[in-house]
């Protein structure tokens, strides 16, 4: 017999705590930091195309300055192109053990 059986499962509000928590601090320090808006678009960029960076050491820079989200799309296509054909042999049962 399963000894997780008698225990109950958490209930979705415990579950969700942290996260609400998480989201009610952030807000009260946007509000108490001020004026977050005009950065929004700035951080978003960085994030999208990457920012630029200089120091005095070439191999730093290089590390540094490879980009943002933009730069990473042949690797996000290459995992969706990898699940995608998971996929379609999962689906036609290659994976599938044939001594039945």
């Amino acid at each position: 017999m399963n000894h997780l059986a008698n225990e109950k499962a958490p209930s979705f509000i415990f579950a969700t705590l942290p996260i609400v928590i998480t989201l009610l601090l952030m807000c009260c320090q946007i509000l108490y930091f001020g004026d977050f808006t005009p950065h929004v678009s700035l951080i978003i960029s960085y994030l999208q195309n990457g920012y630029s960076i200089k120091t005095s050491i070439a191999a730093v820079d290089q590390l540094l300055n490879r980009g943002g989200i933009l730069s990473m799309a042949w690797v996000m296509t290459l995992i969706l192109i990898a699940l995608s054909f998971g996929a379609a042999q999962e689906k036609n049962r290659l994976f599938s053990n044939n001594t039945e």
